[in-house]
């Protein structure tokens, strides 16, 4: 039986059984069988702020919305090929970026040029995923339907932070809490439409 590959995709793992794609990537994930992939923005961080959070520069906010777009595709391609598909579910971030669009405003010297940002948020990359809500925890362990997690577990802060996410989704136990059963993961393959982020003006300075 020829040896399964397992891509790893936000994160790296030891041993030689994981291929790790960087984030930046625009690999496709039909030539793998296994994909691992935890949610995040990779290695780009807001520099900025803007209305008091935190704001991608102008370069980052176009290869952070780029690469949401492609692991969006990709993951819903992967899933309606039949792959194995394990989305670890991290802490959501949210944050801002420039749309690219700019509105001017006054005529001659009170002419004002203002850059529009829209709020980013990591798990757009995950299909059928409407929103992600961080909840917290640490009496958190692994049930023994999820031993296929066991050597990510130990180096993951999923044990201490959890989302809350709603959208089409086909949950599987992987995790509990005590007594009550904790959901992590997975999705079904059908279409879903996501509402457009609302758009918003940063007047330059």
């Amino acid at each position: 039986m020829p040896k399964r590959r397992i891509f790893t995709i936000g994160f790296e793992l030891p041993g030689d059984d994981f291929e790790y794609v960087p984030f930046d990537s625009d690999q496709s994930l039909l030539d793998t069988d296994i994909v691992l992939f935890e949610v995040g923005f990779g290695d780009h961080y807001p520099t900025g702020s803007y209305q008091g959070e935190r704001l991608f520069d102008h370069q980052d906010s176009v290869r952070v919305a780029q690469n949401l777009q492609h692991w969006r595709a990709e993951l819903a391609a992967a899933t309606n090929a039949g792959k194995l598909v394990i989305v670890f579910l991290v802490k959501p971030l949210s944050y801002f970026r420039y749309t690219g669009e700019q509105q001017i405003s006054g005529t001659g010297r009170s002419r004002v040029r203002t850059d529009i940002v829209s709020r980013v948020e990591s798990y757009e990359a995950v299909p059928y995923v409407v929103s992600a809500e961080a909840k917290s925890g640490r009496e958190v362990q692994l049930t023994k339907d999820a031993t296929y997690l066991a050597p990510y577990w130990n180096f993951s802060s999923i044990l201490h932070t959890k989302p809350l996410l709603t959208g089409n989704l086909l949950i599987r136990y992987s995790l509990q809490r005590r007594r009550t059963r904790r959901l992590v993961l997975q999705y079904r393959g059908s279409t879903m439409k996501k509402s457009s982020p609302k758009k918003m003006k940063r007047k330059k300075r």
